[in-house]
């Protein structure tokens, strides 16, 4: 199945397995960081291909948890 180009924020919290409150805080930040860069952004939706971006390529392919989410998600949300 190929890899749907928007996330919304129950595919950012089943990823990152965290609430879904947070997911939609991250999203937040990630949109808001695309705005600055001139992209149209929606609410509660990322770009997939930003979201890995961002957050680890890595992420894909692991179940483990991941030091950069960990990292990106205390600088940004905690």
């Amino acid at each position: 199945m190929p890899q749907p180009k928007i996330l919304r924020a129950k595919d950012v919290a089943e990823e990152l397995k965290i609430s879904e409150s947070t997911a939609y805080k991250l999203i937040k930040q990630l949109n808001k960081e695309l705005s600055a860069k001139g992209y149209i952004t929606f609410a509660g939706r990322v770009s997939s291909k930003y979201f890995y971006e961002k957050i680890s390529k890595r992420k894909r392919y692991s179940n483990q948890n991941c030091a950069t989410c960990t990292n990106y998600l205390s600088k940004y949300l905690l």
